[in-house]
C-alpha cells in the first residue's frame, strides 16, 4: 500500500528554512529504501507544517493521489511518478500506463516462476524430508546461517549462483567467525542442495555447477581419544564426584543419567544417541535390539541392526525406561517430532553435562554422542574382531565382493565378539 504525507525536513537547515517535501512510502517494498521523497522548493522554519493556500491545494491533490495509486495497485516508483507529475489527464495515456504496469507484473511473475530461491528451495527440502521423517538438522543449520549471514530478508535465485558469489560468501562466513570446517560443511551441502536443484524440471535450472573445484572438501574423520579405562572412569562416576558448587542434586542425578546412557550407546555397539531416542519397546524380540538406524530409515533394503542387551543394557532400560510411552527413553526428545527440543537436548548435554562428566571421570578428551561409535570400532578393532561382525553389530552393510560371498553369521558367534569388546569395560 501506497502511503503519503508533507513533512518538514529537519535533517538539513538552509538559510531560507528547512525544506517541506512529500514523503511516499511502499509498505510491500522489501528493498532497503522503502520511501522516496518529493521537494516542494518551500522553505518553513519548522519544526511543524504550516499550511497555506497552496499547500491546502497540494494536500488535497495528494489525497486524489493516493487514492488513484492504491486503486491500481502501483508501487514505489510508479507512484512517485504520479504524485510529482500528477494523475494523467488523458484517457488513452492513462490506458496505457495501467496496461504496461499490469504487463510489467506479469513479466515478473513469469520470471520469478523460473528463479526459485536457494533459500526458499531449502524450506521446500526440509518440508519433503519431514514428511519422509528424514534427518532435518543439517538443512535447518545451514538455512539459518544463510539467513544471518546475508540478510533475514534476501533470498537469492539458483541460477544466479556463481564462483563469484560462493567467494564473497566464503568471506562473509569468515567475517562471522565460521571455522573452515564448518564453512566445508556449509558448502558441501549447498552443492548437493543445488545438484537437486537440478533434477527438479519445473525449476529450469540452467545454471553449470559452480561448486566444480571450488571449496568444498571430503569429511575427515573423527578421532576420539578415548580409551576402555576412560570408559571406566565414566561408569564409575558418582554423584559425589561431580562436585560443583552450582549444581543441585537433582541436576547430578540427571548428569550421571546422561553418563549411564552414554555407556548404553557403547554397549548396544556404539550407535548414535538419535537412535536410541528413538528406539521403541517393540524394538526389543527375545532380549535382542533390532531396528534400522534412523540415517538409513529412509533407504531401499537398510542393514537392520540386532544386537544383544547386556546385563548392563538392560539395567538402563529398567532404570530409565518408560514403560507407560511407546518410546523406552522418552525423557530425550522424539528426534522426528521434537526435532527442535532434540537439538536443545544434545547441545545441554554438551554444554552442561558432558563438561561435567570429563572433569568427574578425569578424562583428557572430551566426550559427545557420536564418540562411542568411533570408540566401539576402535576397541573390536584391536581385539582383532572381524570387520564383518563389527558391520553386523554397528548396522552396516558390507560391500565388495569379499563380502558377497560371506554367509549368514548365526547370533551366537556375534554375541560372543561382541561381548570381549564390553568385557573390558564392564568385566567385574
Amino acid at each position: 500500500m501506497i502511503t503519503a504525507e508533507i513533512i518538514i525536513d529537519d535533517r538539513r537547515k538552509t538559510k531560507k528554512g528547512f525544506p517541506v517535501k512529500i514523503r511516499i512510502y511502499d509498505s510491500l517494498e522489501r528493498g532497503k529504501t522503502p520511501h522516496k521523497y518529493i521537494p516542494l522548493k518551500i522553505y518553513q522554519p519548522g519544526p511543524s507544517v504550516k499550511y497555506d493556500s497552496h499547500l491546502k491545494r497540494k494536500f488535497l491533490d495528494l489525497e486524489k493521489e493516493l487514492e488513484y495509486c492504491n486503486k491500481n495497485n502501483l508501487r514505489l516508483e510508479e507512484a512517485y511518478n504520479i504524485i510529482k507529475n500528477g494523475i494523467p489527464l488523458d484517457d488513452v495515456e492513462n490506458e496505457i500506463l495501467i496496461l504496461e504496469l499490469k504487463l510489467k507484473a506479469l513479466r515478473e511473475k513469469v520470471k520469478k516462476k523460473y528463479e526459485k530461491g536457494f533459500i526458499e528451495f531449502i524450506e521446500d527440502l526440509i518440508s519433503e524430508r519431514k514428511i519422509e521423517n528424514k534427518n532435518l538438522k543439517a538443512y535447518i543449520g545451514l538455512k539459518k546461517v544463510l539467513i544471518n549471514t546475508i540478510s533475514p530478508d534476501i533470498d537469492f535465485p539458483i541460477n544466479s549462483i556463481t564462483k563469484d558469489f560462493l567467494k564473497r560468501l566464503e568471506l562473509q562466513f569468515r567475517e562471522r567467525g565460521v571455522s573452515s570446517n564448518s564453512l566445508k560443511t556449509y558448502f558441501s551441502l549447498m552443492k548437493t542442495i543445488f545438484k537437486e536443484s537440478k533434477t527438479r524440471e519445473e525449476l529450469n535450472i540452467t545454471a553449470r555447477s559452480p561448486f566444480y573445484k571450488i571449496i568444498v572438501y571430503d569429511k575427515k574423520p573423527v578421532v576420539y581419544e578415548i580409551t576402555a579405562k576412560d570408559l571406566i572412569n565414566i561408569k564409575n562416576i558418582n554423584i559425589d564426584d561431580i562436585d560443583d558448587k552450582f549444581l543441585k542434586t537433582k541436576t547430578k542425578e540427571i548428569i550421571k543419567r546422561d553418563s549411564e546412557i552414554f555407556l548404553f550407546q557403547f554397549s548396544i555397539g556404539g550407535h548414535d544417541l538419535m537412535d536410541v531416542a528413538s528406539i521403541k519397546w517393540s524394538n526389543i524380540k527375545d532380549g535382542r535390539l533390532v531396528f534400522n538406524r534412523m540415517k538409513n530409515k529412509n533407504k531401499i533394503n537398510p542393514a537392520e541392526v540386532n544386537v544383544m542387551l547386556s546385563n548392563y543394557g538392560l539395567n538402563v532400560i529398567a532404570k530409565y525406561g518408560n514403560t507407560n510411552t511407546e518410546r523406552i527413553f522418552s525423557f530425550i526428545p522424539d528426534p522426528i517430532s521434537e526435532f527442535t527440543k532434540y537439538e536443545q537436548y544434545t547441545q545441554s548435554l554438551n554444554v552442561i553435562s558432558y563438561k561435567r562428566i570429563k572433569k568427574a571421570a578425569n578424562l583428557k578428551t572430551g566426550i559427545k554422542t557420536k564418540a562411542t561409535r568411533y570408540v566401539f570400532r576402535t576397541l573390536a578393532g584391536n581385539l582383532l574382531i572381524h570387520d564383518f561382525i563389527i558391520m553386523k553389530i554397528q548396522g552396516h552393510k558390507p560391500q565388495g565382493v569379499t563380502f558377497g560371498y560371506q554367509g549368514a553369521i548365526n547370533h551366537e558367534v556375534q554375541d560372543k565378539e561382541h561381548q570381549k569388546v564390553l568385557d573390558l569395560v564392564f568385566k567385574k
